[in-house]
């Protein structure tokens, strides 16, 4: 267990750290936003093994205040990193192509608030669209025959 939560908390952070190095790059924070910044996402990175703390210990309403916003945010987080490492390959072949080329490489800071914009831009459009749909579950009950089991049993399966 310690093993999983290890590699959790690394993958889970690395991923909260390449958020933080991409909004830093995009725009020019002061150190009293880097700081607000940089707790929030600490505390967003820990927040599922918090949800699960404060359910053990019984508080299952304060869990859920925690888990909704904490699990959303995992979304959120996640379809941004989807949105910026594509943009960034993208990027890294026109590079590429640049350099083969020889062309000069350019550096523009404006770029790089817009691909953060459009990516965060993107992923929350996407998870709304989630949040939307999650609304709108309909469970669907298939009844599957099989004579691999024995007479008379039977198997669920929820997926």
């Amino acid at each position: 267990m310690s093993y999983f939560l290890l590699i959790f908390i690394t993958v889970y952070g690395g991923a909260h750290l390449y958020f933080y190095r991409k909004l830093s790059r995009a725009f020019t924070l002061s150190l009293s936003w880097r700081l607000v910044v940089s707790a929030t996402l600490i505390l967003s990175t820990v927040s599922p093994l918090l949800v699960r703390t404060i359910e053990r210990q019984g508080y299952s309403t304060l869990a859920l205040g925690v888990a909704y916003p904490g699990y959303l945010w995992m979304a959120i987080l996640f379809l941004f990193l989807i949105a910026s490492v594509c943009w960034d390959l993208a990027a890294a072949l026109h590079q590429l192509q640049l350099l083969v080329r020889s062309r000069p490489r350019r550096n523009n800071p404006l770029l790089r608030r817009r691909q953060f914009q459009c990516c965060l831009g993107l992923a929350l459009v996407c998870a709304g669209y989630g949040l939307y749909e999650a609304q709108a579950i309909r469970p669907e009950h298939v009844v599957i025959t099989t004579p691999k089991l024995p007479t008379g049993q039977r198997l669920r399966i929820v997926q």
